[in-house]
């Protein structure tokens, strides 16, 4: 690979000393150095795959004036260098840097990195595959890759990509050619093992993506006709299913495409989920409680029903609605829990283990496990992607593996750092240290003490002065001298020097070697939060102190928002006019070539010059004579509140009337736009119940009192009656001299004590409720709450009791206005 005579020793020379240059697996050539003018800018650039201290690298070097600099340099992961290419994807003539790093046998993780204007950019990181393919497109200049990521036995889990400008998509459009080979593959595999289930799998999914779906058919059938346990019958039935859709036997809305954004619909069941593609329609109906990015395997977290669950980009469940809380996926696993224990997933859905009380994310291949030890007390241990305990549990800090070495803290014993067999690296004698960040960690020599820095040795680099310390990032890290309120941040260097003197209220790093720098807004109450200037790492301030936010830098812009708007930003602070500035407070991200404006807590989708693509329906029809309309209340940047107005009610004074009571009881009131509030206050709402000519609204608020260690919940719900225009009490579905207060008391105080001593209420706080106790109506049931701390501590929210219309049926008026309007 070297090539214009460039000297091989002399750019071996510029190497750190003790690195020796590694061939990359795919390599055949005499020398892995590649040099050549990679981004078409007419200088030369080299890279340079090496090794030191058993740890693997890739510098990139670029010839000035005819001298090399240094201008790129990565550590990668695990045990070597699988793959090593600079591949023409999009036919420009620029090369990008295509990386495999070796994680073991099977896995590598692949790293793509693009040239821009002010270096290279990684576009793909924690991408695993089992096999990478780069291969021409035909009939064009580009080039895609395939992946083929291990399931079981010879069978891989396969897609193709294509790279457009600063990201990856499926190429659905060379499908048919390239899974023709892909189905020829699997053909061979069914005749060597007739009776695996998995390979009559992959062989349908090929034949479907290949176009062939009568012989996708046959497939299936052979498949479940085995009756295997893996796959599941399910998991032939989705590929049964996409055969169907495919030949126009399923009604479905829009189509997939390889571009997939997450957007809200509100309806009369509340905000539903569905995905836009890249202009802004409708790809994937809103049928999700909530839905998550799609990430770098083509697979989006999702909750449906109170549970989640995975789907693939045909909407399609790869693990079914049934968790908790699903992590996203890291290494090719993702972690789900529920009430039955903890469970690790790849990305095909297979269940790979269980563990019952924790499963950490994976990193280099093991994550932390909990075993339950005296006195309840978490010990943990490490695992592989198998499931074999590797590092039995022993601790009670356990950090993850980097570099092939981990921070933890023996039970009843000291800190250490250990290898990846448990081995024992080194020993430390203090009360407290954290994980290791680029070569040193945060410690304390007394349990009361401050903070300083050690190295991986135990020697003191850095005393102990700190009353806050955050790990080194780029060579700097962020400290804080105060121990009290009165924040005193500074950054410094890893001699412990200042770079920025410690006289601020924050300090953030943004990455891409720039800081954010923050004063008070209130010098007497710092915890009403910070006005930032722009800063770099050498400490040199760059802006004024105008902005209230500034997210991480990101291929040389950052989102940041003043005290109306939002907006991006380069790195000399100057706003980016040719990208949108959107009115509110929040944060724009660039996302293939949209823009992405997550702005005062509602997400909407733009294009590059500002047009809106998507945005949040503001009304809701009920039916064909009312409507729900979301009215935006913001006169302050700490006061939010969305808030319903009924339409359609005949009488235009009563309808006046109610959304005014709506209005007020939404805390919609007199707020001095200019005014610093000593609070923040965001508020919502959402339709509960709607039958008939009965609509409940909930009002959700949340005031936040700034350096309160929480703020506290509001609900509200309140019931209007359409036809009569009216709003109803608790009282008025009840018959007179019902005494439906004690009725009501005594059912709530027999379910509390049903709960037993598992009951986060007070019983004896208990004294029944009030003739005006706050309730709802939903299907069949009358559901009375309280407020935190009325009858139980604040995290248990606001303890609702479900009480069946047919328990009380006997003492509600069924003649009266309020039971007839859902009736």
């Amino acid at each position: 690979m070297l090539q214009n005579n460039e000297n091989i020793d002399y750019l071996t020379g510029l190497l750190p000393k003790g690195a020796i240059i590694v061939t990359p697996l795919n390599i055949k050539e005499t020398s892995p150095i590649k040099v050549g003018d990679l981004d078409q800018d007419g200088n030369l650039e080299a890279v340079i795959p090496y090794k030191l201290s058993d740890e693997y690298y890739l510098m990139v070097l670029k010839k000035y004036n005819e001298q090399w600099y240094s201008v790129f340099s990565i550590k990668g992961k695990g045990i070597g260098i699988n793959y090593l290419d600079y591949v023409d994807f999009e036919g420009n003539g620029i090369k990008d840097i295509v990386v495999g790093w070796q994680e073991g046998a099977i896995w590598s993780e692949l790293n793509i990195f693009t040239w821009k204007a002010y270096g290279l950019k990684r576009i793909v990181k924690e991408l695993n595959y089992s096999i990478l393919q780069v291969f021409p497109v035909a009939n064009t200049n580009r080039k895609d890759f395939a992946i083929w990521q291990h399931d079981t036995g010879e069978a891989y889990k396969i897609e193709v990509f294509c790279k457009k400008e600063d990201g990856i998509f499926k190429d659905k459009g060379i499908y048919k050619d390239y899974f023709k080979m892909v189905v020829r593959y699997y053909e061979k595999k069914v005749k060597e093992m007739p009776d695996a289930a998995f390979y009559w799998y992959y062989l349908g999914d090929a034949q479907i993506k290949a176009g062939e779906n009568e012989a996708a058919l046959k497939s299936i059938k052979k498949g479940i006709n085995l009756n295997r346990e893996y796959p599941s019958k399910e998991a032939f039935l989705i590929l049964k299913d996409r055969v169907q859709r495919a030949q126009g036997k399923r009604n479905i809305i829009g189509y997939v495409s390889s571009e997939l954004y997450p957007a809200s619909v509100r309806t009369i069941e509340g905000i539903k989920w569905g995905y836009i593609n890249n202009t802004g329609q409708l790809v994937i109906k809103p049928d999700f409680q909530s839905s998550m990015d799609f990430q770098d395997n083509g697979l989006a977290i999702v909750s449906k029903n109170d549970n989640m669950g995975v789907i693939n980009g045909d909407a399609n469940f790869v693990i079914d609605p049934q968790y908790d809380y699903i992590e996203k996926f890291r290494e090719g696993i993702a972690i789900a829990n529920n009430r039955n224990g903890y469970y690790a997933f790849s990305d095909t859905g297979k269940k790979i283990f269980q563990y019952k009380n924790y499963i950490g994310n994976f990193n280099e291949g093991k994550a932390t496990f909990v075993e339950i030890g005296i006195d309840s007390q978490w010990i943990y241990g490490y695992v592989d992607k198998n499931g074999k305990v590797v590092i039995a549990a022993k601790y009670e800090v356990a950090n993850n593996f980097n570099n092939d070495k981990a921070v933890v803290k023996l039970v009843k014993g000291p800190y250490e750092i250990i290898d990846p067999k448990g081995n024992t690296i080194q020993s430390f004698k203090y009360p407290f240290v954290g994980d290791i960040s680029e070569g040193l960690l945060i410690f304390k020599e007394k349990s009361d003490g401050k903070f300083g820095y050690i190295n991986e040795k135990g020697g003191v680099v850095i005393e102990p002065k700190f009353g806050s310390a955050e790990p080194f990032k780029n060579g700097s890290a962020v400290i804080n001298l105060s121990t009290d309120f009165e924040n005193k941040y500074g950054l410094i260097d890893k001699n412990g020097s200042f770079i920025i003197q410690p006289i601020y209220n924050n300090i953030k790093l943004l990455g891409e070697d720039m800081v954010a720098v923050g004063k008070a807004i209130d010098k007497n109450n710092p915890p009403k939060g910070s006005i930032y200037a722009l800063a770099n790492i050498k400490g040199k301030i760059i802006t004024d102190f105008i902005y209230y936010e500034i997210d991480n830098y990101n291929g040389g812009i950052a989102s940041a928002y003043d005290n109306s708007h939002t907006f991006f930003i380069d790195k000399s602070g100057e706003i980016i006019s040719v990208l949108p500035k959107v009115k509110g407070t929040g944060t724009l991200t660039l996302e293939n070539g949209l823009v992405k404006a997550d702005i005062d807590n509602r997400i909407s989708y733009l294009d590059k010059k500002g047009t809106v693509l998507w945005k949040q329906n503001s009304d809701v029809e009920l039916n064909d004579l009312y409507k729900i309309q979301e009215i935006k209340y913001n006169p302050n940047r700490n006061y939010l509140v969305y808030y319903p107005k009924v339409l359609g009610i005949k009488d235009a004074k009563r309808q006046r009337h109610i959304n005014e009571k709506i209005a007020s009881l939404a805390q919609v009131k007199k707020i001095d736009p200019k005014k610093q509030l000593d609070y923040n206050y965001f508020g919502d709402f959402s339709i509960e119940f709607f039958n008939k000519q009965l609509v409940v609204l909930e009002l959700s608020g949340y005031n936040y009192p700034f350096g309160a260690a929480h703020g506290m919940p509001t609900l509200i719900y309140v019931h209007v009656g359409l036809k009569d225009g009216k709003i109803y009490s608790l009282e008025e579905l009840f018959k007179k001299n019902s005494h439906y207060v004690r009725v009501l008391s005594d059912i709530i105080k027999k379910q509390i004590e049903a709960q037993g001593s598992d009951s986060d209420i007070w019983l004896d706080e208990y004294k029944g409720i009030k003739r005006d106790q706050p309730f709802f109506i939903s299907q069949d049931v009358l559901n009375i709450y309280f407020y935190p701390y009325e009858i139980a501590p604040y995290a248990a929210g606001f303890p609702t009791f479900h009480i069946p219309f047919t328990e009380i049926e006997n003492i509600i008026d069924t003649k009266g206005v309020f039971w007839r309007s859902f009736n």
